[in-house]
Parts: structure tokens; sequence; C-alpha cells
């Protein structure tokens, strides 16, 4: 059961609190250039109002409220505000990693507020981009983790990575029937990384 609104600060708190290593945390953009949580293109879901969050200033978002767990219409709203990145990387410094869902896309930008708030190793990437822009990126960005996801359709990354692992998978698959669902697998990946699974089937969230 959620204990706090989705990219809250009250859940990541409880959440940290509750022993935590990783959170995960969606991030999008500001027409004034701010990166915020939210995993939704909008704000629709997770507030007390509607729109694209590329069509609002931060000062607009910081008016907004977010609703109870998962959000929706019949969710209460709270007295919790969005997040900027920064914001949520400061409170990460001491307590545990955030995995900076949907942050491949801004991988430099996030980079910067990773740096300006001393929280490298703090911050996940994560995608499924193709390896060798994945390696291009880590060479020159000393320390970055990063958390590769990982399908049936790009099996043959792990043996791309040689001996420079991810730290992290995350396993999607659709049926244990899958390459990536069996057990010889996972036990290979677990031998260098740590791993997360997501059975596709069965979404997070109502809007994903």
């Amino acid at each position: 059961m959620a204990r706090g609104p989705e990219n809250s600060l009250a859940a990541f708190e409880t959440a940290y609190d509750d022993g935590a290593e990783i959170i995960e945390a969606g991030i999008q953009l500001t027409k004034d250039g701010v990166y915020v949580l939210m995993h939704d293109t909008t704000v629709d879901r997770t507030t007390n109002d509607r729109g694209a969050v590329a069509e609002m200033t931060l000062e607009q978002i910081e008016q907004l409220r977010l609703r109870e767990g998962l959000g929706g219409g019949q969710a209460a709203v709270t007295d919790q505000q969005v997040l900027t990145l920064e914001e949520a990387m400061q409170l990460a410094r001491n307590r545990g990693l955030i995995n900076l869902d949907k942050g491949w896309l801004f991988r430099e930008q996030v980079w910067q507020v990773l740096t300006r708030t001393g929280t490298v190793h703090n911050g996940l990437y994560k995608s499924d981009a193709p390896v060798p822009e994945v390696k291009d990126f880590l060479a020159v960005h000393k320390g970055a983790l990063y958390m590769l996801m990982i399908t049936d359709d790009n099996l043959g990354a792990v043996a791309a990575f040689g001996d420079d692992q991810p730290v992290v998978y995350e396993v999607n698959y659709h049926s244990i029937q899958d390459a990536v669902a069996r057990k010889p697998f996972l036990d290979a990946l677990a031998r260098h990384s740590r791993l997360q699974q997501h059975d596709v089937e069965r979404p997070v969230r109502p809007h994903d």
C-alpha cells in the first residue's frame, strides 16, 4: 500500500525510514527548464489540477498539491507538493539511491543536478539504450551509476557490457517462460549486479 503520494517527500522519507535502498522517481521538464518529479507527462492523475508538465512553469507546478497514493480523481488531495529533482537528490544524499526513471533522455542535464548536489553516487540512470551509447556516457561521467532495462529482445547487451556490467538490471518479462525470467539467467546476472524484476503484464501504475 502506498504510504504517501507518488513521488512525494512523505513517500520518500517513509520508504527510506523503512529500509528501502532504491526509490523510483519519474522525471519531467517544466516549461522554464526545471526538472521535477512526475511519472506522467501531465499532472492530471497525481495532482489537483490538469495540464502538461512541459507547458507549466515551476511557479505553477509549486502551486499544485499531490493526491493520495497513486492518485486519480477519487483520491484525496494532500498538503504534499511536487518535488524538484534537486530537492529529491538532496533528500537522498545520505539515505539511498533514486532510480531516475526517464532520466536517460535528459542525462547531461541530470548529471549537472547530481554534481551540483553532490549526489553522483545516489542517482541511478536507467534505460535500454544501445550499449555503445551507454559506455560512451559512463566513460566521460565518472562515478555515474547505471541500470539496464532488459528483456528477451536485448539479451545480447549482457555480453556486450563485458567486464563492466551495470550495477543493476531491471528484468522485464511477459511470462515466466521468457529467457530473462529463468533462474539460470537471473543467477548469472546476480553474480555481478543487483536485480529488479518486473512482470510487465501487471502494471505498477494505472497509466503505465
